[in-house]
C-alpha cells in the first residue's frame, strides 16, 4: 500500500510518501493447485484489490530423509510431578556435494518448525550446541541408511489430572539434497549453500499422559497436596520470651527430588493442626505465603507462648506423597528450645499516690485490724481531709496537642473531595460521550470527523482527547484487547481523516465518513476501553 502526504511550512511544500509491505503466510493442506482469492486494501479512501494468485502444491512426504520420534518418561505421573518428554530426530546426511555439518542440517529442522512444548528447549540450548550421534537405520526397502541423530528433552508441569494435550509437533524443512561450498570473501564467511531442496513437512503427535491424583487412601489429614519427596527444618527468634510475646517461627521446606524447583505452588503444613503446638501456642490459622528460591521454600509464622511452663516449640510435621514408593510420608523439624517466664504483673503495694511516693515503710507490710462495723466502719471528719496535689496543664498544651489530628483529618477530607469531584467528572465523560458523538457528527466534514472520534476514545479512556493521534487512539485499542476488525476499522477511518488534514486530499464523501464513525463507535461502546 502507498500513502503520500504534503506539509507546508514557512512557504516550502515537503512531500513524503510511505510503502507498506503487508506479508501474510498461508499453509496449504492438500496436493494440487490452489488458488489465494484477491485481497482488498483500502489506502486513503482509495480500495485497491489484488490479482488472484495460483501456486502449485507438491507432496511433502519425508519419505527416508526425516523420522521423528516422541516418547514420554512415563506413562503417567502424579499431580505435582513433572512431565518429561525426549524427541528424537533422525536426518539423513545429503548425498550430493559436501556433507551439510550436523549443526547446520538441525538448523534447516528446527528454523521454520512449530516446535511446540520443545520449543524452550530449543532456545535454552542454542548457547550449547544440542548433542548428535550417527546411527543406521533401515530404510523403507530394508536398506541401512546412514542418520544423524538428535535427542530433544522438554519438561512440563501439569496443573490438573487427566490425560495431558499439548497438541503436536510440526516440523517443517527445505532438506538440502545438493549442497555446494560458498568460498567466502572479505566480508561474506565461508559456508556451504543449497543448491537444490526438497520441501518436507511432517506432523507428529505428542503422546498424552495420565495425569493423576495421590490416593485418598492413607491420605493424613494435614496433606496438603506436595508430590515428590521432602525435608523440613525449623529455626524461631527469639527463644527467651514472656507469656504472650511474639516468637517468629520460620520453616523450610527442601525439595530432594527436583532439581527445577518448581515450588511456587507447595502449601506450609497446617500449624492449626499440630496439637502439640496449639496446646502451648497462638497460632495463625490463615494460610502462610511463602518465599521460593531454586530448591527451597521458606514460610514464617508468628506465634505467642500461652503459658510459663513450655521449654521448647514442639516438632513440626509436613506430609508429602512419595510418587516413587507410592506412599505417604512425613517429615519432622526438631523442637527447639525456649525459655518463657512469667507475664509482668505489678503488687499492689507498688501502686502508691504522689504524696505517698518515696515514704519509708519501715518495719514492712502494714498491719491490718478487723473492726465490728465492717465496711461500713469509715473515718468521717476535716481531719481527714488532706490537700491533694493537683497539676494544672496550660491552654497552649491544648491546642498542641488537638491542632495536628485536625488539620490532618481536614487535609484528608479536602483529598477525598478532589478525588470524588474528579471521578465524578470522568464517570461524566464515559457516560455521555456516545451521545456527545453521534451529536457532533451530524454535521462534521471530514476533517473533523477524524478529531470527534479521538475526543470519544478519550473521554471512554479517561485520557485528554484532545491531544490524542491517530497512533495513539489505535495503540491504545489494541492495548486494551478490542478484536482487531474493530481496530483495524478504526485505523482506517482515522487515516482517510488525517489525509484530509495533513495530505492535501479533498474528500467529498463526509456522509459516509460519518456513517463509518457511528458504526465504528457503536461497536466501541460494548468495549472497555478505560
Amino acid at each position: 500500500a502507498h500513502q503520500s502526504s504534503s506539509f507546508t511550512v514557512n512557504g516550502r511544500v515537503t512531500s513524503s510518501s510511505v510503502t507498506l509491505v503487508y506479508v501474510i503466510t498461508v499453509t496449504p493442506h492438500r496436493e494440487g493447485e490452489i488458488t489465494l482469492p484477491p485481497v482488498r486494501v483500502v489506502v486513503d479512501g482509495e480500495a485497491f484489490t489484488t490479482a488472484p494468485a495460483t501456486i502449485t502444491v507438491t507432496d511433502s512426504d519425508p519419505g527416508d530423509y526425516l523420522v521423528v520420534d516422541i516418547e514420554p518418561a512415563r506413562p503417567f505421573v502424579y499431580l505435582g510431578e513433572p512431565v518429561e518428554y525426549v524427541m528424537t530426530l533422525a536426518v539423513r546426511p545429503n548425498a550430493e556435494g559436501p556433507t551439510l555439518p550436523p549443526d547446520e542440517m538441525l538448523q534447516t529442522v528446527i528454523s521454520s518448525s512449530d516446535l511446540g512444548l520443545f520449543a524452550a528447549a530449543f532456545s535454552r540450548d542454542r548457547q550449547h550446541p544440542i548433542g548428535f550421534r550417527e546411527v543406521t537405520r533401515r530404510g523403507a526397502d530394508d536398506t541401512p541408511l546412514r542418520y544423524y541423530e538428535y535427542d530433544i528433552r522438554a519438561t512440563e508441569w501439569p496443573k490438573q489430572a487427566g490425560p495431558t494435550d499439548f497438541g503436536d509437533v510440526v516440523i517443517r524443512m527445505e532438506y538440502p539434497l545438493v549442497v555446494g561450498r560458498r568460498s567466502g570473501g572479505l566480508l561474506i564467511p565461508r559456508g556451504y549453500d543449497v543448491k537444490r531442496a526438497r520441501p518436507i513437512v511432517l506432523r507428529t503427535p505428542v503422546p498424552p499422559v495420565d495425569v493423576r491424583l495421590p490416593p485418598d487412601e492413607g491420605r493424613p489429614a494435614n496433606f496438603t497436596g506436595a508430590v515428590g519427596r521432602f525435608t523440613i527444618s525449623a529455626s524461631a527468634t527469639p527463644t527467651e520470651v514472656a507469656v504472650g510475646d511474639p516468637v517468629e517461627l520460620t520453616l523450610n521446606i527442601t525439595d530432594r527430588g527436583s532439581t527445577d524447583g518448581h515450588l511456587d505452588t507447595l502449601e506450609a503444613p497446617p500449624l492449626g493442626l499440630v496439637d502439640a503446638l496449639v496446646a502451648g501456642f497462638r497460632v495463625p490459622t490463615s494460610p502462610l505465603a511463602g518465599r521460593a528460591q531454586g530448591d527451597r521454600k521458606t514460610f514464617t509464622a508468628i506465634i505467642r507462648p500461652r503459658r510459663a511452663d513450655l521449654t521448647e516449640i514442639p516438632a513440626i510435621p509436613f506430609a508429602y506423597f512419595d510418587p516413587v514408593h507410592e506412599t505417604y510420608e512425613t517429615a519432622w523439624t526438631k523442637p527447639i528450645p525456649l525459655t518463657v517466664a512469667g507475664s509482668t504483673t505489678m503488687m499492689i503495694d507498688d501502686v502508691v499516690t504522689g504524696s505517698n511516693r518515696g515514704r519509708d515503710h519501715a518495719g514492712g507490710a502494714d498491719e491490718l485490724t478487723a473492726v465490728a462495723a465492717g465496711i461500713l466502719a469509715n473515718d468521717t471528719g476535716p481531719a481527714l481531709l488532706v490537700e491533694g496535689s493537683r497539676t494544672t496543664v496550660p491552654w497552649w498544651f491544648w491546642i498542641a496537642l488537638v491542632a495536628p489530628p485536625l488539620a490532618f483529618v481536614g487535609g484528608v477530607s479536602r483529598a477525598a473531595v478532589r478525588r470524588r469531584s474528579a471521578a465524578n467528572v470522568d464517570a461524566a465523560r464515559r457516560r455521555s460521550a456516545r451521545r456527545r458523538a453521534h451529536g457532533a457528527l451530524r454535521d462534521a466534514d471530514a476533517a473533523a470527523i477524524g478529531q470527534i472520534v479521538r475526543r470519544y476514545v478519550g473521554d471512554r479512556s479517561g485520557l485528554p482527547g484532545d491531544t490524542l493521534t491517530t497512533a495513539d487512539v489505535v495503540s491504545h485499542a489494541r492495548a486494551r484487547a478490542i478484536d482487531e476488525e474493530t481496530v483495524t476499522a478504526l485505523a482506517d477511518l482515522l487515516a482517510t481523516c488525517d489525509a484530509s488534514v495533513y495530505g492535501g486530499t479533498a474528500i467529498d464523501a463526509a456522509p459516509d465518513l460519518a456513517a463509518r464513525a457511528r458504526s465504528i463507535i457503536d461497536r466501541l461502546e460494548r468495549e472497555r476501553l478505560g
